[in-house]
């Protein structure tokens, strides 16, 4: 079986490893930065048995963590929204009717994991996917954000679409909550910051915060859960939810990660919304 070790050149192939990957799957999407061009320029410069053992790594890579494939397929769809989209602004979409139409859906479930306190007016959901990498990253940004913006509730709604060990986080979330919503936001940090979402990581996460037993399971496996789950993916279908993060206020919607600025401006147009509604009442 071939190794790292059994490279001449080991920077080259630690250098274009994930590149190789995402080009197997991106054939058609040009690099988008000079260092990619640059890796794609080692490639060429490796003779045929080198590139040989190095296309041999990196399906020994894919098969080993057949995440990585899901991994760049995220990433060719944020490179293209990048290209599709004048700026970060771009993701942002009003929709003046749709949101409130599903207010009750939206914002009142009990069954959402619930993060920042109770009362907070400024309420913003975020259709989640534990192994969507944008998901993890924008759930690590909102932890932050939470704690220098106590006016600010995130309401996280399970929506898996990349595949079991998705579904299987999802479905752990939905039953967690239900048992003990404390416990559940600590297994939430975890399973943001969990590298590899799979069953045996999942299971040492719900372990650690303290759910297990059969009692637990027949939750998580149960009709419950299994219908909390389809409420989502069909409130997502009705918003035009097509993807995971995707986050919604009383009257906007934004797609994808475009990072943790997006997501303070997208508190701060709600915040003015609010208070301007609350301005026009009084007035």
């Amino acid at each position: 079986m071939p190794t790292m070790q059994s490279l001449p050149n080991q920077g080259v192939t630690l250098a274009v490893l994930g590149l190789i990957t995402a080009l197997a799957f991106m054939p058609l999407t040009p690099p988008a930065t000079a260092q990619e061009t640059r890796q794609v320029e080692r490639i060429e410069e490796l003779s045929p048995a080198e590139r040989e053992l190095l296309y041999a790594l990196v399906r020994e890579a894919i098969l080993t963590r057949p995440e990585v494939v899901l991994e760049a397929l995220e990433r060719l769809r944020a490179r293209s929204d990048d290209r599709t989209a004048p700026s970060a602004s771009a993701r942002t979409m009003t929709a003046p009717s749709t949101p409130v139409e599903h207010h009750q859906a939206l914002f009142e479930r009990d069954e959402d994991l619930r993060l920042g306190p109770s009362d907070a007016p400024i309420r913003i959901v975020k259709f989640n996917d534990y192994g969507c990498g944008f998901c993890r990253r924008a759930g690590v940004a909102l932890e932050a954000i939470l704690e220098a913006n106590p006016d600010v509730q995130v309401i996280v709604k399970a929506l898996p679409v990349l595949g079991p060990p998705s579904t299987a986080a999802a479905r752990t979330m939905l039953a967690a909550t239900r048992e003990d919503p404390a416990k559940a936001r600590t297994l939430h940090r975890m399973l943001l910051r969990t590298d590899r979402l799979d069953p045996a990581s999942i299971e040492r996460a719900v372990a650690e915060v303290g759910f297990d037993g059969d009692g637990f399971a027949g939750v998580r496996d149960g009709a419950d859960v299994t219908r909390s789950l389809e409420v989502a993916a069909e409130l997502a279908s009705s918003l035009g939810i097509s993807g995971t993060p995707w986050f919604v206020t009383s009257n906007e919607m934004l797609r994808g990660f475009p990072g943790e600025s997006a997501l303070i401006g997208l508190i701060a147009r709600e915040r003015e919304r609010l208070k301007n509604a609350e301005d026009a009442s009084s007035g």
